[in-house]
Formats: structure tokens, C-alpha cells, sequence
């Protein structure tokens, strides 16, 4: 202990980093030196100690399409004001139902009102107007008529016809000119009334009201703020990007199962409703859009932006050779498992198909009946001696 305390500290550095190099070497051999106390030092004889699994070749396994997802409604749309205007009326709010064209909310509206009633008193006047305008060219009209009969029975000169003719003429145009006034003065009062509707905030849908952004009677609105976001939730959309790869076998229609994180493992009916027709040059995926129907497919539980995943079957493998992925193991020269023979282990070269979730299909190298290594095979050896602890 004392030579101890005399060491330099450059030898205590020393002495720690080979006490450290010892016991990480120790650590790393644990089981072969218990295995080799247990064995009387004989550790082919005890074996490591792995767990294993028969192989089935009458599995049944699907090549799926697994995805996040969100949900969205179909149809959804936000509301924004026109004009910069005082609220007087909030006639709804976030949660209500509301129809098609169901009025939501009032602006201060008391000018834009004026300008339509003085419109409107225009328009009446110009009407008036024209009415006059009309009437004293109906009796010009009558007169001029009157002359050219009298002028042919010599009764009238030519001279005064063409008077009758000349006042004729002037009457016919100022009646185009009420008109025209007319038609004026209303165009006048459509955009006025057009301009007192943008102070009126109507539903463009029957929906539900996700939210009406903490609006408050009195409150002031500025152009372009958002005032309310109307959802249909009768129906929810969610949009895949399905690699290129599996893209022509997603068909219109196909049914999609979706399970979202607050319903944990209940399964909800979804389909294909669109596929994109456009591969995305850096991802090289497509988009794909599915539809769930909330009230028949979902008795109406689901709400817009829920999270969760979305499965499509391409294809369903039955009678085939089946193994848990943990048996799998890779090598420079492609995948092996462990088959365990009386006690022993062997390297069995296989080939891989699809995979299901832990399962892997097995196309070529072994037939079903073998017994494979699932746990425990990261560091055996060919012919190293097994013991089973579990099948």
C-alpha cells in the first residue's frame, strides 16, 4: 500500500488504464469463463446457452404498406374578413354545427347601408326618368307618323316633316341616354350592395366549427384576418407518399386499415380515393390519398388532425417458410441462420423475401422443420455446442 502511495502519477495512470483493460477483457468473457467453471473448463461440452424456434413452412404473410399518418376533414375551409371593420355580432362559435350560408357574424356595416339606400333612390329616380324620356318619344314617334301620311295627302310640307323627323330624333336619344343612365345607376347599386355584403360573414358550408380564434363582439378585424375554420367531419382524408417501387400496385378503391394512437389496436376501414400521377424526383415517392366515411366507418369518433398509422395490403403469401426476424443474421456474402443439430450449430446460408412486422419469409435455404437459433447466435461459431433454454 505504501509502494502505492509512492507512485508517481504518471504510474498511477498507468496502473489504473491496465486495471481498466483486465476487467473490461473479463467482462467481455463472462459466459465462455462461466461456462468454463460450469464445465470443468470444458466449454464446448456445456455449450452456450441460446433459445430456439422450429421453422413453419405453412405460415401465411403480407407485403404491406405501413405508414404515419394524420387525418384531415375532406373538406375544410378557413374564413377570412374582407374589410377592416368593428364585430357587433358573433353568431357562432367554435364546436356549433352550422348549415350552407347560415350567417356567422356581422361587421359594423352603417355607411356601407347609407351608400345602398342612396343608391337604391338613384336608381328609382333614373327610372323616372327614362319613363319620361320614353313616354315624349312614343308621341314624337305617333307625330312623325301622322306627318308622313298628311305630307303624301299634301296637307303638310316636306319642310315640316323633317322637323317632326329632327325632334323625333332628339327624343329617341335622350330616351337611349335614360337608359344607359339607368343601367348605370344600378351597376352602382349591385357593387354597393356587393360591397355591404363583405360586412356580413356567411358559412360557404355545412360543417362544424373548429374554431373562431377567441373572437369577441366589439373587437376590431382587419382585412385577411381569419375569423372561422369550417370543417365537414363526415368525412377525414390522409395523404401517403408510397415509394415508386410499389406505386402501380395501389389501385383506386383498395381497402386501407387504419389505427390511430388513441384508439391503441381498434382497426378503422379507410380507401384509396386518388393517386398521384406525378413520382417526386427527390423522394422518389407518389402521393396517394385515402378516405375514411366518420359516421358509417367510424361511428363518428374521429376528429381532424389525429395521429396514427395506415396499412395497405399489396399482397398475401400463404404455405410459406416463416422465421422470426432475430434469427436472421448478415454476413458479407448475404444472410444466415443458426440450425441447431444434436447440441451443435451450423451456418445455413437463406434467402429472404418480405417482411411482416417481426416475421421474415424465407424463399431459399431452408424447408421448414429445422430447428434455428433466435436469441443467443451474435457470437457462435460453426459446430459450437448449444444448450437450449427455451423453445
Amino acid at each position: 500500500m505504501r509502494k502505492f502511495r509512492d507512485m508517481s502519477k504518471t504510474q498511477k495512470i498507468i496502473f489504473y488504464s491496465v486495471l481498466a483493460i483486465v476487467a473490461i477483457s473479463l467482462y467481455t468473457r463472462r459466459e465462455k469463463i462461466m461456462e468454463a467453471f460450469r464445465g470443468g473448463g470444458d466449454t464446448k461440452g456445456a455449450g452456450a446457452f441460446v433459445q430456439t424456434v422450429k421453422v413453419r413452412n405453412d405460415s401465411t404473410i403480407a407485403e404491406k404498406i405501413v405508414q404515419n399518418m394524420s387525418i384531415d376533414a375532406l373538406k375544410r375551409t378557413t374564413l377570412t374578413a374582407r374589410v377592416t371593420a368593428r364585430l357587433v355580432r358573433l353568431l357562432a362559435r367554435k364546436g356549433d354545427y352550422v348549415r350552407k350560408g347560415q350567417l356567422l357574424a356581422v361587421l359594423e356595416h352603417s355607411q356601407q347601408t347609407a351608400a345602398v339606400g342612396a343608391a337604391r333612390a338613384q336608381v328609382v329616380a333614373s327610372q323616372a326618368d327614362s319613363a319620361v324620356a320614353r313616354a315624349r318619344m312614343t308621341n314624337a314617334r305617333t307625330d312623325l307618323d301622322r306627318y308622313e301620311k298628311l305630307v303624301k295627302e299634301g296637307f303638310y310640307t316636306q319642310q315640316q316633316l323633317e322637323a317632326k323627323r329632327t325632334e323625333y330624333t332628339a327624343y329617341a336619344a335622350n330616351y337611349n341616354a335614360s337608359r344607359a343612365k339607368e343601367r348605370q345607376v344600378a351597376a352602382e347599386l349591385n357593387k354597393d350592395i356587393s360591397a355591404e355584403s363583405d360586412y356580413s360573414i356567411y358559412a360557404p358550408m355545412s360543417g362544424k366549427i373548429l374554431n373562431h380564434y377567441d373572437l369577441t363582439e366589439g373587437a376590431m378585424i382587419s382585412t385577411a384576418s381569419n375569423v372561422f375554420d369550417i370543417a365537414d367531419i363526415s368525412v377525414f382524408k390522409a395523404t401517403l407518399q408510397v415509394a415508386e417501387k410499389h406505386i402501380m400496385s395501389i389501385k383506386k378503391g383498395m381497402p386501407v386499415i387504419l389505427k390511430f394512437d388513441a384508439f391503441g389496436d381498434k382497426e378503422f376501414q379507410a380507401r384509396v380515393l386518388a393517386i398521384d400521377e406525378y413520382i417526386e424526383p427527390n423522394t422518389r415517392t407518389s402521393k396517394v390519398e385515402i378516405i375514411l366515411d366518420n359516421n358509417r366507418d367510424a361511428n363518428g369518433l374521429l376528429r381532424a388532425g389525429m395521429f396514427g398509422t395506415a396499412t395497405i395490403l399489396l399482397k398475401e403469401y400463404s404455405n410459406v417458410v416463416t422465421i422470426p426476424k432475430s434469427a436472421v443474421h448478415e454476413s458479407e456474402n448475404g444472410f444466415y441462420v443458426w440450425v441447431v443439430s444434436n447440441g451443435r450449430v451450423q451456418m445455413r446460408e437463406v434467402k429472404k423475401g418480405i417482411e411482416d412486422g417481426e416475421i421474415v419469409q424465407i424463399t431459399g435455404g431452408l424447408v421448414g422443420g429445422e430447428e434455428i437459433v433466435t436469441v443467443g447466435g451474435n457470437n457462435l461459431s460453426p459446430n459450437d455446442s448449444v444448450s437450449v433454454t427455451q423453445k
